[in-house]
């Protein structure tokens, strides 16, 4: 019995090494339709971008909340701007027109960050686009020719340029007693 398992082991062996030959078995991609692996070339590419905007979303948010927590512990609306002018000399009038600046700051870099988050979202959305259609070219990837892929990508290419710049780029907060645009 040990001597048949062991005969049964290296046939298995043997034709495990020979098949492991065969261009059509141990390379499936280099077999596969070159549209193929463009197209999934691609997807990966989206997936590596959608995966640093969710990212970069995500640090956005977290940033906006701590500044929201730090404001309520200050007590500092960013919501309001101190109403009336104060007195212009004196200490309290020093403290409004401080608090009131502080306040003007805080608000703008939350607007700010609330389009920077609304631009990373538009990107995931033109990013599940992308990968929506991808993943229907893929599918009848056989039966298109470089040309059609050419329509496909280059936008897609452009897109992806776009939003890792928009996912890379340091949040700027605008000029003091400007708003944000």
């Amino acid at each position: 019995m040990l001597h048949r398992v062991g005969n049964r082991t290296a046939a298995i062996l043997a034709l495990g090494g020979l098949l492991a030959f065969h261009p059509a078995l141990s390379a499936p991609a280099a077999a596969a339709d070159p549209a193929e692996a463009i197209l999934t070339r691609a997807m990966r590419e989206v997936e590596s971008v959608e995966e640093l905007v969710r990212l970069r979303e995500r640090v956005v948010l977290e940033k906006k909340k701590e500044i929201q927590r730090l404001c309520a512990d200050w007590q500092i609306d960013a919501s309001r701007l101190s109403g009336g002018l104060s007195p212009p000399g004196g200490a309290i009038g020093v403290l409004r027109r401080w608090e009131r600046q502080l306040s003007q700051e805080v608000a703008a870099y939350l607007e700010a960050m609330d389009e920077r988050i609304a631009a990373l979202r538009g990107a995931r959305i033109a990013l599940d686009f992308h990968r929506r259609r991808l993943r229907d070219e893929l599918l009848r990837a056989r039966a298109l020719h470089r040309s059609e892929l050419d329509g496909i990508l280059s936008p897609l290419a452009a897109d992806l340029e776009v939003f890792r710049h928009l996912a890379a780029a340091p949040l700027h907060l605008p000029p003091a007693g400007k708003p944000a645009s």
